[in-house]
């Protein structure tokens, strides 16, 4: 098996399509961390972040989220 050279990680900038990125706002600080370095290194990228949620916010709130989804195919 031929593993790449880089890591997906390090690739991150070259996303040039639109992101939008959701998180919770009552997470592990890692996973928030992660949303934050996304949104950082993803030009252009949107991120939303839904009150009162945990990690498994599109089940918490599922309106919301499909309703951020939705909206953000649209545009």
């Amino acid at each position: 098996m031929i593993l790449p050279e880089t890591k997906t990680i390090d690739r991150v900038c070259n996303i040039t399509k639109p992101t939008l990125i959701i998180t919770p706002d009552v997470d592990f600080p890692d996973f928030r961390a992660i949303a934050d370095f996304l949104h950082k290194k993803i030009k252009g990228s949107q991120k939303v972040v839904i009150p009162g949620t945990a990690h498994i916010l599109n089940m918490e709130k599922p309106r919301v989220f499909n309703e951020l989804v939705l909206n953000f195919f649209k545009s």
